[in-house]
């Protein structure tokens, strides 16, 4: 999460008029108390200390806290700590608000005293444990191509929070996000991991997604994702500061690869009806065992021949009860 970036996004909003549409807060610093609200003591006394000048006296807590060549440590890291978490919204009052964007965000591999990914603060976990003052219950979703596993992890045994993950997986960063990660004790059920493989297209992508947004796990379903799969629009790029960035076509639009999509999946998910959870607890096993079935016969896999026809069962006995 450069700097540079996050001015870039900034910069964009500015020239496409965005500003006009929208309340912009200067973020405030996050205290040490604040961020301790998640994170150990020890971890952020260490961020407050440590400096490049004197970086050979914290060489075992480096080790421990896992800082080093993936988070190093540059001038001014408790300082972005302190923003990207303040960033969070933690001032913002919730009751006041349907929407808030921190675009120096989503910092989600961080954990409790561990850094990671470039995550030192997990400003999502810090701005959950603020809206849970004010819901019963919040529903996490990652789209990030890396499972986030600190967001995960935090939660991983609430039913206060569920987590749902969109993401490459195999040899990739983190390497966490399996489909059977599916949380412990009370939280269980309420982690769910949705994996993808590469040359994933506009087209597959919404027909995984759309389905599992709309569904009810929570009380109520989650506002304004069904508008964003279907009406996003990109207008024609205004000239800003950084306009040669975009070059040669000048687009935010990025052009498809050439990658062939190993996610061809069949049309079952779009009649899929998954149950709330928190409101029938009882369907919640039936809703994720069936969404771990359907997601090893919506994604083609080598397999024996000789399990085919166990395949087609399988197929033709979710289609008789949810399509």
């Amino acid at each position: 999460m450069k700097p540079h970036r996050i001015r870039m996004t900034h910069n964009l909003l500015l020239n496409y008029g965005l500003n006009r549409k929208m309340q912009i807060y200067r973020p405030n610093k996050a205290t040490a108390e604040e961020m301790t609200r998640y994170h150990s003591d020890d971890y952020i006394k260490f961020f407050q200390s440590i400096q490049l000048d004197n970086m050979s006296e914290f060489s075992k807590q480096m080790q421990c806290f896992n800082i080093g060549e993936d988070c190093p440590v540059f001038d001014g890291l408790f300082e972005f700590c302190q923003l990207s978490a303040g960033a969070g919204s933690l001032k913002l009052k919730w009751q006041q608000i349907d929407i808030a964007v921190s675009w120096a965000g989503g910092l989600h591999h961080a954990k409790k005293s561990e850094a990671s990914g470039f995550c030192y603060v997990n400003d999502i976990v810090l701005t959950i444990l603020e809206l849970l003052k004010y819901h019963q219950r919040v529903l996490y979703i990652n789209i990030d191509i890396h499972h986030g596993d600190g967001v995960e992890v935090a939660f991983f045994t609430t039913d206060g929070v569920m987590t749902v993950s969109f993401h490459k997986y195999g040899e990739y960063f983190p390497g966490t996000g399996d489909l059977r990660d599916i949380a412990a004790g009370k939280g269980k059920y309420y982690a769910v991991n949705f994996l993808l493989c590469d040359g994933i297209d506009d087209e597959s992508y919404e027909q995984i997604f759309k389905p599992v947004s709309e569904t009810h796990w929570l009380s109520s379903p989650v506002p304004g994702l069904h508008t964003f799969v279907n009406d996003v629009s990109i207008a024609e790029m205004p000239y800003n500061y950084y306009f040669e960035y975009f070059g040669p076509d000048f687009k935010l639009h990025i052009n498809p690869s050439y990658m062939t999509n190993q996610n061809t999946h069949y049309i079952c998910w779009s009649g899929l009806t998954l149950f709330d959870s928190a409101s029938q607890p009882s369907t919640t096993t039936i809703c994720i065992s069936t969404a771990h079935v359907l997601h090893c016969i919506l994604f083609k896999k080598k397999k024996k021949k000789k399990k085919k026809k166990e395949k087609s069962f399988i197929f033709n006995y979710l289609k008789q009860i949810y399509l």
